[in-house]
């Protein structure tokens, strides 16, 4: 697996040619656009649905893969969305992590989200549902004991989880 790119943004992938090699899988990341998904940014002020952030951003991200798949004829099986997220406590991450996953989805591509029961950055812990952690629960973090805590899920953790149903039933 290849990461295509800086950060293995989309749009990095844009200058990138593959390899002559059938075995490659080439990866991308989906944190689009990266400063609304990213809390010490966006600070919850620009909630995903809004006019200044929809699905059309995450479709212009994948544009850049898109045209490159057809560019160099590589099969949608050899295109894996490698990390997807957006921090837990953003308004709207739930709308967010359906849509990129609706949209990965159709294209057929592979898919992983981040980070599942991280054990040492809450903001992609999505099974802590949407709250801030209190300065407690952020030591229980720095000691890496972060499964300790409390794990009451949410509408961010029920969207991967039916995603994920969805790739784990058998394809008829």
């Amino acid at each position: 697996m290849l990461d295509v790119g800086r950060d293995a943004a989309p749009q990095s992938i844009d200058g990138f040619e593959p390899f002559d090699d059938a075995g490659v899988l080439y990866a991308f990341h989906l944190y689009e656009p990266w400063e609304h998904v990213t809390w010490r940014v966006n600070q919850g002020r620009v909630p995903y649905g809004s006019q200044a952030w929809s699905r059309a951003d995450l479709e212009a991200a994948l544009a850049h893969v898109d045209r490159w798949r057809d560019k160099w004829g590589v099969p949608a099986s050899r295109i894996f969305a490698a990390e997807i997220g957006c921090d837990r406590r953003i308004p709207g991450v739930e709308a967010y992590l359906d849509d990129a996953l609706t949209l990965i989805e159709a294209r057929r591509y592979h898919w992983a989200f981040f980070g599942y029961r991280e054990d040492s950055w809450d903001a992609y812990d999505y099974e802590l549902g949407s709250r801030p952690l209190t300065e407690a629960e952020h030591e229980i973090y720095a000691r890496g004991r972060a499964l300790d805590l409390p794990r009451p899920g949410g509408a961010a953790f029920d969207v991967i989880q039916t995603h994920l149903s969805k790739v784990s039933a058998p394809r008829q």
